[in-house]
């Protein structure tokens, strides 16, 4: 292998997104390449702009004040861009909007606008710090060439109407906390249809009428993601419910049925549920007719038979719940099944059956410790 092959280890931006970094070997066997930094100033703008490349955002602001034609390579240089987090501060008199851009774990910035509300009464109004926040934290996505992995935004509106950003293709992560459904919708159309991570909820904490639509949640961002929490209603049918793809699936329900749930876990009970399926934390309004919920289930009820046999399980949701537990096996999955929970909070269904070994022969066994409602 030669010298340069030997450079070129890291091979773009998507070695960068794995952390790949230049090590100090890379470095060291950079420095040899180029014959060290002391002829850094006259390499040509290519060669400086890929090194740069590899270097880490505290390393970048470092070089970038070394000399006028050091800073126009550092801003015109590529960067992995991992998170952008825009926040609102509901502070009273004043407007505050915090951007927060990541590179890595160790490695991001901090900028903050504030504005003076017109009205001091006002907490929420739209101002011109609100645009500001989100024309900074659009360019650096945009500097980060669209890699962003993960978007958080906790605002009452996104100021949408004056963005530039037309996709994020490479996003898995996604959080937002936001009153208005104009900004939620307008967001969600800019994720990928695979998602591994969507958060919904309110951002104003006190509108009981929050509700997201049905028309957002037939989207498939929503259907598809490998996990979704809804932190308030949702209007999901039962159809769209049980198309559902997430194996952590949790939103407070409005329409969905004791039928629907029924059928989901008979689904799952048959292997036609989620393949890789963990939990569903259904919270609900009214109560559920018991009789409807349980048709053609198998399940086996939590008697003193059954907490004898499993103790650990049953200290774990006596903590939580003092609601009727029942265990259901699943046909397709040998020794696998799970607990149905039903209380004055709604309806938990969590895989905690699994298949053990006692004496070198396999048995049932159940989850003992780390779950958390």
């Amino acid at each position: 292998m030669t010298k340069k092959q030997r450079f070129l280890k890291i091979n773009g931006i998507e070695d960068v997104q794995q952390g790949l970094f230049a090590s100090k070997d890379h470095i060291a066997e950079m420095l040899r390449f180029i014959g060290g930094f002391e002829n850094w100033s006259v390499l040509p703008e290519e060669c400086r702009s890929e090194v740069v490349k590899y270097v880490d955002y505290k390393s970048r602001c470092k070089l970038g004040v070394c000399s006028r034609k050091d800073h126009e390579t550092v801003k015109n240089a590529p960067i992995y861009v991992e998170n952008v987090e825009i926040e609102e501060s509901p502070i009273r008199g004043e407007h505050k909007v915090t951007v927060r851009v990541a590179f890595d774990r160790e490695n991001f910035l901090n900028q903050y606008f504030t504005q003076i509300a017109v009205d001091p009464r006002s907490q929420h109004l739209s101002s011109n710090c609100h645009k500001k926040a989100a024309q900074f934290a659009e360019k650096w996505i945009k500097k980060g060439k669209f890699q962003l992995n993960q978007i958080v935004i906790q605002m009452t509106k996104f100021p949408f109407e004056a963005s530039q950003l037309k996709t994020l293709p490479h996003c898995k992560y996604a959080r937002f906390e936001i009153d208005d459904m104009d900004s939620l919708n307008w967001f969600i159309e800019k994720l990928p249809e695979q998602l591994g991570y969507l958060s919904i909820s309110e951002f104003s904490r006190n509108q009981e009428s929050f509700t997201v639509s049905s028309n957002i949640l037939s989207k498939p961002q929503v259907t598809q993601a490998s996990r979704l929490n809804i932190g308030g209603r949702a209007e999901f049918t039962n159809e769209q419910f049980l198309r559902l793809k997430a194996k952590e699936l949790e939103f407070d329900s409005v329409n969905v049925t004791a039928q629907g749930i029924n059928q989901y876990i008979k689904n799952w009970m048959n292997g036609k549920g989620v393949d890789g399926f963990k939990s569903l934390k259904l919270g609900v309004e009214r109560s559920f007719d018991l009789d409807a919920l349980m048709v053609g289930l198998e399940a086996r009820y939590w008697d003193e038979e059954f907490e004898a046999e499993a103790p650990h399980l049953v200290r774990i949701f006596r903590r939580k719940t003092k609601g009727p537990c029942f265990q259901i096996q699943s046909r397709g999955v040998p020794y696998e099944s799970l607990t149905l929970n039903l209380d004055e909070d709604g309806v938990r269904v969590i895989v905690t059956g699994f298949r053990g070994e006692r004496d070198g022969e396999p048995c049932q066994d159940y989850i003992r410790q780390g779950y958390y409602f």
